[in-house]
């Protein structure tokens, strides 16, 4: 379409949205509203992504309450190229993956393919963003592969932990992220330090205002091991009673799956952690909470449903046969 047909059909489509809703149309309504949005992909701008992104996310709600699975996939998928274009890789790889489960539900192969495909090339802009840190970290592709298996993804992050703690030139670290029963962390790699310590590290870190909000792939927290005065227990014990602890926080959209912990000491040939460190650490926090986040995904849809309990006739039979 021309510059003037875009505008012409952003007009037309904007009235038919008006008129559906008006007259009690609720279906031909999001579906002009999808239309609205592929129109406006077409124009090369931030405030047209934005706007798109506006009226697909309402689309997305609305097939949802209406039971409209095809719909809803496509608006996903369209949603996804939004999120893509206005540089919003994690919100992306959301709508992908949500269109994903939906077209496994139908099993809608035709989607599954594109989406498939979607995937890939999202992935691998993140990955282009931080080619050092895939260098730098030759497991990776195993622990990116391993959202069905946590053993698989356990033994990537022991030996992912150990490459941290040499980058960082740090002494100590623990990876903890949440049990495979839904309740708590589980701390899955320990390095150089007792894990009843590690876990007192966890829980202080939990209780702080980085620990206890959505990570996202963020909520760092730096602190110097003697201003603490909460941790003069732990001090005590760690190979280095002084120095910087780092968290890292793990987390994908607002789910917090867990955190990344360092100790670095201060002795005097040790350079302090700086920000090329840190870059390091949260980009890859970042990735890591991708395949974790798959992983949890993919165990509670393998957890057995669990039957409803007699009642009625049901029961009577039951009680009288005891």
């Amino acid at each position: 379409l021309r510059s003037g047909d875009v505008d012409a059909a952003i007009e037309s489509l904007d009235k038919s949205v008006e008129l559906f809703g008006k007259y009690g149309n609720p279906y031909e309504q999001h579906l002009s509203q999808q239309r609205l949005g592929r129109v406006y992909l077409k124009k090369d701008s931030q405030e047209s992504s934005l706007k798109a992104k506006q009226v697909l996310t309402q689309t997305v709600v609305g097939f949802h309450k209406m039971e409209e699975p095809t719909d809803q996939i496509f608006s996903q998928l369209l949603l996804a190229i939004v999120e893509d274009r206005l540089g919003n890789l994690d919100d992306a790889l959301l709508a992908i993956y949500e269109a994903s489960r939906l077209a496994e539900e139908e099993r809608n192969d035709k989607f599954l393919h594109v989406l498939q495909a979607m995937r890939g090339r999202v992935e691998g802009k993140m990955a282009h963003d931080t080619r050092r840190v895939l260098e730098q970290i030759p497991m990776f592709g195993d622990i990116q592969s391993a959202s069905r298996s946590r053993d698989k993804l356990v033994s990537g992050l022991r030996a992912s932990l150990k490459l941290i703690i040499g980058k960082l030139n740090a002494q100590s670290g623990f990876v903890a992220i949440p049990g495979s029963t839904g309740e708590g962390f589980d701390l899955v790699a320990v390095q150089d330090v007792e894990r009843r310590d590690a876990r007192a590290l966890l829980n202080w870190y939990r209780k702080s205002d980085a620990g206890s909000t959505p990570a996202n792939g963020h909520g760092l927290k730096i602190a110097e091991l003697d201003h603490e005065s909460e941790l003069q227990d732990v001090r005590k014990k760690l190979r280095a009673d002084t120095g910087t602890l780092v968290f890292q926080g793990l987390g994908f959209e607002d789910e917090t799956l867990g955190v990344i912990f360092v100790h670095q000491d201060r002795e005097e040939e040790r350079a302090p952690i700086g920000q090329e460190a840190l870059h390091f650490l949260g980009a890859y926090a970042r990735l890591i909470s991708l395949s974790i986040f798959e992983l949890i995904r993919n165990e509670k849809r393998r957890e057995p449903k669990v039957k409803p309990s007699a009642s009625g006739f049901e029961s009577i039979l039951t009680e009288n046969n005891d």
